[in-house]
């Protein structure tokens, strides 16, 4: 459930407006995958970039320039440990937050 949608879809449209950018189909697809996996009660996405790399066919670099063009669209940000602690046992993984979704949603 989007919090403010308007917000939010004005930022979606804007990587459709610059999409022949390579690194704003990097972004898509990067979006996505987020939305896959997602846990919705913490709404976080613990992910590392070999699974994305299996998941996506992207390179690591262009795994970096996904997000970075997600991160200056403001839809997804890597979250911290005191914001997402890492969990015991489990592997390494980044933690991102889709900005603009409730947790539940």
């Amino acid at each position: 459930r989007l919090m403010d949608g308007t917000d939010y879809l004005k930022k979606l449209k804007g990587i459709r407006e610059t999409i022949r950018r390579p690194a704003s189909f990097f972004a898509m697809k990067l979006y996505i995958l987020l939305m896959v996996f997602r846990d919705r009660r913490a709404n976080v996405t613990r992910i590392s970039y070999e699974v994305i790399a299996q998941y996506t066919g992207l390179r690591r670099e262009d795994i970096s320039l996904g997000w970075q063009t997600l991160a200056a669209l403001q839809l997804a940000y890597l979250a911290d440990d005191q914001e997402v602690p890492r969990r015991v046992g489990d592997g390494t993984y980044n933690r991102y937050r889709i900005l603009g979704l409730n947790a539940s949603s």
